[in-house]
């Protein structure tokens, strides 16, 4: 949402990734003679826009959250506290809570393939560093961690959360 093609969208068809503007009106054309249908707006991060940002996005964002297409579906990102405000709106609420440590260590388990051996030298790694252990309940977090793992030949884990995005 914070992208500033997408703030600077009026309509759905501004916000469909074609390559000319007639070509996303056919699309849109396409898209409401079906209802919608298949279609899935994920609009990430809302609580990480400004108050600016905010009402700029609202203009856009309240057209499909009213609806226009009846078959389409509409997921709004955003934490916990900063959902209320879109309670008038919402038709349900589904929060993540995130990895517990034993859904850390299986997760690492299914991502190597249940290797015993890697899973332990993976989770001693992240033992080692604790920043990094407790961010791994974020399954994002959990899953860089893996793809730096398989990717070093060493295990050498980031040992700073910069490190772990920079990487």
């Amino acid at each position: 949402l914070r992208d500033p093609a997408i703030q600077a969208a009026r309509t759905i068809a501004d916000l469909l990734p074609c390559a000319d503007d007639r070509l996303a009106q056919e699309v849109m054309s396409e898209i409401q003679c079906q209802g919608g249908e298949g279609i899935l707006f994920v609009m990430d991060g809302w609580d990480e826009l400004n108050v600016e940002q905010e009402s700029v996005v609202q203009q856009l964002v309240q057209p499909i959250l009213a609806n226009p297409l009846p078959n389409s579906a509409v997921i709004v990102t955003c934490r916990s506290e900063s959902s209320g405000q879109l309670q008038e709106v919402a038709s349900s609420r589904i929060e993540t809570m995130g990895f517990t440590l034993s859904d850390v260590k299986a997760y690492f388990s299914e991502c190597l393939k249940g290797d015993a051996q890697a899973v332990e030298k993976l989770s001693e790694a992240v033992q080692q560093n604790p920043q990094i252990e407790a961010s791994c309940y974020l399954p994002l977090v959990a899953a860089i961690i893996v793809a730096i793992f398989l990717m070093t030949p060493t295990s050498k884990l980031p040992t700073t959360l910069h490190d772990l995005f920079t990487t």
